[in-house]
């Protein structure tokens, strides 16, 4: 009996040391649990020293791919052994900063706003202009009056006030230049034709003949149709048909209206002098789409940009940097 015993601790002492030297040693494979002395006998083994893990298979002994293509493992039992994602890539900085600037030097409104449509010429008798450009992504209304413009070699202008509605006849109060997603405010190194900077609308088209066609460049001309056929029923036929060609921002000229000043007993001619910005904004500025989303400053000066080579930078009031443009 005594025999018996001591053959059966040296069966369980055997059988652990065979799993010890299967799972520590490298490469020495993994236990097949089939065997059904182990399974009988595996509660009586002693405990394993510290750092010697559980004993069950462990190590990955074959891949798959799923249907999705993502690699799975499987260990010696055939269960699948979780994968450890691998480590994020590290965060790239959203903004860069341009040559010359840091983060700390950059607005809020950078690439919220661009420089466009930069027009120079060798002369000072020639008319330099450029655009301010609010993204399509802004999602509010800014202020730009009081932005500093700079080139390579100092300040050019400071973005001046504009009347929101240009009136002839009375003047009115200059406001901010105030963009909302996707307005611009033209820049000109020139004098205001109507001596005022201002935005545009449906009926600033009109002004071009106002002033002589002076204005560089000329004003948008999107009028619409001022006067209907009902509108003017009452007169001659012959005047009827004179009228009837004018659309746009068309203004008779004055040898016009002389022309038909003894049509209907002047009437024709009187009716002609009302085709002007006036009456067009008395008809329609209560439309939606009245006011354009361009506006039109002029600095009464030169601006001194380089005709082949500059560097144009826009500031905020802050004196962060909101926009540059290099050519």
């Amino acid at each position: 009996m005594g025999k018996v015993v001591v053959f059966l601790l040296a069966a369980v002492v055997l059988t652990a040391v065979v799993y010890v030297v299967q799972n520590q040693v490298p490469g020495s494979g993994s236990v097949n649990f089939s065997s059904p002395f182990l399974k009988d006998y595996r509660d009586l083994l002693p405990p394993l020293p510290e750092g010697f893990g559980e004993l069950e298979p462990h190590s990955v002994v074959r891949f798959e791919t799923d249907s999705s293509g993502t690699r799975v493992e499987f260990n010696a039992r055939g269960t699948e052994t979780p994968s450890v994602p691998p480590p994020p890539p590290p965060e790239q900085p959203s903004v860069v900063p341009p040559y010359g600037f840091t983060l700390a030097q950059l607005s809020p409104f950078y690439k919220k706003f661009s420089i466009a449509d930069i027009v120079t010429f060798r002369g000072r008798n020639e008319t330099t202009r450029f655009s301010i450009v609010a993204d399509r992504s802004l999602d509010q209304q800014v202020s730009v009056t009081g932005w500093v413009l700079k080139g390579r070699y100092g300040e050019l202008a400071r973005i001046p006030t504009a009347l929101s509605l240009y009136s002839i006849d009375a003047p009115g109060m200059a406001e901010n230049v105030t963009l909302g997603s996707g307005d611009s405010v033209m820049i000109i190194g020139a004098s205001s034709p109507a001596g005022e900077n201002f935005r545009l609308n449906l009926c600033t088209g009109y002004l071009n003949t106002r002033f002589s066609n002076t204005f560089e460049p000329r004003l948008p001309e999107q009028c619409p149709r001022l006067f209907q056929p009902a509108d003017y029923a009452h007169l001659g036929g012959t005047c009827r048909s004179f009228v009837s060609g004018f659309g746009g921002c068309r203004v008779p000229t004055t040898e016009e209206i002389n022309a038909y000043a003894f049509y209907d007993n002047g009437a024709c001619s009187q009716f002609l002098a009302r085709f002007r910005y006036g009456e067009c904004v008395n008809r329609f500025r209560s439309r939606a789409d009245f006011y354009s989303g361009e506006w039109r400053v002029w600095l009464n000066r030169y601006i001194d940009l380089r005709y082949d080579h500059d560097r144009l930078l826009l500031f905020d009031r802050n004196g962060l940097l909101v926009a540059e443009y290099d050519y």
